[in-house]
Protein backbone atom coordinates (compact mmCIF):
# COMPACT_ATOMS: atom_id res chain seq x y z
CA UNK A 1 0.00 0.00 0.00
CA UNK A 2 2.69 2.13 0.84
CA UNK A 3 4.49 1.69 -3.01
CA UNK A 4 1.04 2.63 -4.34
CA UNK A 5 0.54 6.01 -2.47
CA UNK A 6 4.48 7.11 -3.26
CA UNK A 7 4.11 6.15 -6.97
CA UNK A 8 0.82 8.00 -7.60
CA UNK A 9 2.75 11.34 -6.88
CA UNK A 10 5.54 10.36 -9.30
CA UNK A 11 3.05 8.97 -11.85
CA UNK A 12 1.33 11.99 -11.74
CA UNK A 13 4.69 14.17 -12.00
CA UNK A 14 5.04 12.35 -15.42
CA UNK A 15 2.22 12.87 -16.68
CA UNK A 16 2.10 16.35 -16.50
CA UNK A 17 5.21 16.50 -17.64
CA UNK A 18 4.09 14.37 -21.10
CA UNK A 19 1.13 16.99 -20.95
CA UNK A 20 3.22 20.12 -20.88
CA UNK A 21 5.50 18.66 -23.69
CA UNK A 22 2.14 17.71 -26.35
CA UNK A 23 0.20 20.78 -25.54
CA UNK A 24 3.17 23.15 -26.42
CA UNK A 25 1.86 25.77 -28.38
CA UNK A 26 2.84 25.14 -32.34
CA UNK A 27 4.03 28.41 -34.33
CA UNK A 28 1.69 28.77 -36.85
CA UNK A 29 3.62 31.35 -39.05
CA UNK A 30 1.72 34.06 -41.10
CA UNK A 31 1.61 34.31 -44.97
CA UNK A 32 1.55 31.70 -47.77
CA UNK A 33 5.18 30.96 -48.07
CA UNK A 34 6.31 29.38 -44.85
CA UNK A 35 9.89 28.44 -46.20
CA UNK A 36 11.48 31.13 -43.48
CA UNK A 37 9.39 30.70 -40.80
CA UNK A 38 10.86 29.99 -37.36
CA UNK A 39 10.06 29.53 -34.07
CA UNK A 40 11.29 31.62 -30.72
CA UNK A 41 14.38 28.81 -30.86
CA UNK A 42 15.84 30.51 -34.07
CA UNK A 43 15.84 27.15 -35.48
CA UNK A 44 16.82 27.51 -39.46
CA UNK A 45 14.00 26.96 -41.14
CA UNK A 46 13.92 24.71 -44.95
CA UNK A 47 12.45 25.06 -48.29
CA UNK A 48 11.70 22.01 -50.94
CA UNK A 49 13.96 23.92 -53.35
CA UNK A 50 17.08 24.85 -50.59
CA UNK A 51 18.44 22.00 -48.90
CA UNK A 52 20.68 24.46 -47.26
CA UNK A 53 18.63 24.90 -44.24
CA UNK A 54 19.56 28.65 -43.83
CA UNK A 55 17.90 31.46 -44.37
CA UNK A 56 19.81 34.29 -46.32
CA UNK A 57 21.94 36.48 -43.93
CA UNK A 58 23.56 34.15 -42.06
CA UNK A 59 23.22 32.70 -39.28
CA UNK A 60 24.33 35.66 -36.70
CA UNK A 61 22.71 38.64 -39.09
CA UNK A 62 19.13 36.38 -38.81
CA UNK A 63 19.33 35.70 -35.13
CA UNK A 64 19.96 39.29 -34.31
CA UNK A 65 17.13 40.43 -36.60
CA UNK A 66 14.75 37.74 -34.84
CA UNK A 67 15.70 38.85 -31.42
CA UNK A 68 15.33 42.81 -32.40
CA UNK A 69 11.71 41.89 -33.93
CA UNK A 70 11.04 39.60 -30.35
CA UNK A 71 11.97 42.35 -28.12
CA UNK A 72 10.81 45.65 -29.53
CA UNK A 73 7.13 43.63 -30.89
CA UNK A 74 6.89 42.47 -26.71
CA UNK A 75 7.21 45.43 -26.13
CA UNK A 76 5.89 47.68 -28.49
CA UNK A 77 2.40 46.09 -28.44
CA UNK A 78 2.21 45.56 -24.81
CA UNK A 79 0.48 48.88 -23.23
CA UNK A 80 -1.47 50.35 -20.91
CA UNK A 81 -3.99 53.62 -20.24
CA UNK A 82 -2.30 54.11 -16.64
CA UNK A 83 1.18 54.86 -18.82
CA UNK A 84 -0.18 55.71 -21.84
CA UNK A 85 3.60 55.92 -23.72
CA UNK A 86 5.87 53.47 -21.65
CA UNK A 87 5.05 51.05 -24.27
CA UNK A 88 7.48 53.85 -26.79
CA UNK A 89 9.81 54.25 -24.13
CA UNK A 90 10.41 50.44 -23.59
CA UNK A 91 10.50 49.69 -27.28
CA UNK A 92 13.04 52.67 -27.90
CA UNK A 93 16.16 51.11 -27.64
CA UNK A 94 14.93 48.83 -30.30
CA UNK A 95 13.96 51.28 -33.00
CA UNK A 96 15.90 53.73 -35.33
CA UNK A 97 16.55 57.34 -35.37
CA UNK A 98 13.75 58.01 -37.30
CA UNK A 99 11.28 55.84 -35.63
CA UNK A 100 12.62 57.29 -32.29
CA UNK A 101 11.86 60.61 -33.83
CA UNK A 102 7.98 59.51 -34.64
CA UNK A 103 7.44 58.19 -30.95
CA UNK A 104 8.97 61.56 -29.32
CA UNK A 105 6.57 63.41 -31.46
CA UNK A 106 3.91 61.11 -30.04
CA UNK A 107 5.30 61.85 -26.46
CA UNK A 108 4.42 65.04 -26.81
CA UNK A 109 0.51 65.06 -27.27
CA UNK A 110 -1.53 65.38 -24.74
CA UNK A 111 -2.02 62.15 -22.97
CA UNK A 112 -6.12 61.36 -23.47
CA UNK A 113 -8.39 62.03 -20.09
CA UNK A 114 -8.49 58.96 -17.61
CA UNK A 115 -11.21 56.52 -18.27
CA UNK A 116 -11.56 53.02 -18.20
CA UNK A 117 -8.60 50.76 -17.22
CA UNK A 118 -6.99 48.86 -20.00
CA UNK A 119 -3.96 46.94 -19.90
CA UNK A 120 -2.41 45.15 -23.16
CA UNK A 121 0.02 42.45 -22.73
CA UNK A 122 2.01 40.35 -25.80
CA UNK A 123 4.06 37.64 -26.10
CA UNK A 124 5.67 36.75 -29.63
CA UNK A 125 4.62 33.26 -30.62
CA UNK A 126 5.97 32.86 -34.05
CA UNK A 127 8.13 34.53 -36.66
CA UNK A 128 8.33 34.77 -41.16
CA UNK A 129 11.25 36.03 -42.21
CA UNK A 130 9.67 38.02 -45.61
CA UNK A 131 13.74 39.39 -46.40
CA UNK A 132 16.96 39.39 -44.99
CA UNK A 133 19.86 41.08 -46.92
CA UNK A 134 23.44 41.80 -45.24
CA UNK A 135 24.18 43.41 -48.09
CA UNK A 136 21.46 46.25 -48.16
CA UNK A 137 21.01 45.79 -43.88
CA UNK A 138 17.62 45.84 -44.81
CA UNK A 139 15.05 43.01 -43.33
CA UNK A 140 11.27 42.60 -43.35
CA UNK A 141 9.80 40.32 -40.46
CA UNK A 142 5.93 39.58 -39.83
CA UNK A 143 5.83 38.71 -35.91
CA UNK A 144 3.21 37.01 -34.59
CA UNK A 145 1.57 37.92 -31.10
CA UNK A 146 -0.82 36.49 -28.69
CA UNK A 147 -2.21 39.17 -26.62
CA UNK A 148 -4.66 39.60 -23.75
CA UNK A 149 -6.55 42.79 -23.18
CA UNK A 150 -8.23 43.41 -19.69
CA UNK A 151 -10.40 46.42 -19.46
CA UNK A 152 -10.94 47.53 -15.99
CA UNK A 153 -12.07 44.30 -13.67
CA UNK A 154 -13.94 42.52 -17.00
CA UNK A 155 -12.48 39.13 -17.90
CA UNK A 156 -8.92 39.23 -20.33
CA UNK A 157 -9.97 38.69 -23.81
CA UNK A 158 -7.26 36.89 -25.83
CA UNK A 159 -6.62 37.03 -29.10
CA UNK A 160 -3.67 37.02 -31.76
CA UNK A 161 -2.35 39.44 -33.98
CA UNK A 162 0.87 40.26 -36.74
CA UNK A 163 2.88 42.97 -36.57
CA UNK A 164 4.71 43.80 -39.80
CA UNK A 165 8.45 45.28 -39.07
CA UNK A 166 10.76 46.65 -41.57
CA UNK A 167 14.00 46.47 -39.77
CA UNK A 168 17.43 48.44 -41.20
CA UNK A 169 20.86 48.54 -39.63
CA UNK A 170 22.09 51.91 -38.20
CA UNK A 171 25.71 51.57 -36.65
CA UNK A 172 25.85 48.19 -37.41
CA UNK A 173 23.26 47.13 -35.20
CA UNK A 174 19.77 46.18 -36.35
CA UNK A 175 16.72 48.61 -35.53
CA UNK A 176 13.27 48.32 -36.31
CA UNK A 177 12.80 51.14 -38.65
CA UNK A 178 8.96 50.95 -39.56
CA UNK A 179 5.83 48.88 -37.32
CA UNK A 180 2.40 48.43 -39.38
CA UNK A 181 0.17 46.18 -37.49
CA UNK A 182 -2.20 43.21 -39.22
CA UNK A 183 -5.82 42.24 -38.28
CA UNK A 184 -6.46 40.98 -34.76
CA UNK A 185 -7.71 37.95 -35.25
CA UNK A 186 -9.97 35.63 -32.62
Amino acid sequence: MRRLIFLIPLVAAALAAVLVVLNKPSIVPSGNDRRNAVSNTSTPATNANDNSGTIPGGPSGRDEVLKVSRLFSERFASTSTERPTAHLESARQFASSSLQAAFDRIAAQPSPQPGESVIVTSRAYGFFVRSLSDQSERAEVTVSLRRTERVDLTTPVSYTQDINLQLIREDGVWKVNLALWGQRQG
